[in-house]
């Protein structure tokens, strides 16, 4: 099973050990591409300075995502840090 993020409202999120929480990418890069996410097109990613998505877009449709499945043994999956516990809209 791979790493699922879902957009709730402005924030992004992850299921971690059970509960629901926001989520950060690991990354020195606030903008990047990576293929091998989805099998029919590839995906940028737009994070802020402290690595928090701001957007995840499908390239092929220009479409912003809502929710997205990485591969457990895909690189980005690896750079995914779970956060605070999400409740609703704010941090626990």
């Amino acid at each position: 099973m791979g790493v699922k993020l879902t957009k709730r409202g402005k924030e992004w999120t992850v299921e971690f050990l059970g509960k629901e929480r926001h989520v950060k990418l690991e990354s020195e890069l606030v903008s990047w591409r990576s293929l091998g996410i989805l099998s029919h097109s590839a995906v940028e990613f737009r994070l802020d300075l402290d690595g928090a998505i701001e957007s995840i877009i499908e390239l092929s449709s220009s479409k912003e995502l809502e929710e997205l499945d990485i591969p457990k043994n895909h690189s980005v999956a690896g750079m995914v840090r779970p956060t605070k516990l999400y409740l609703g809209g704010s941090h626990a």
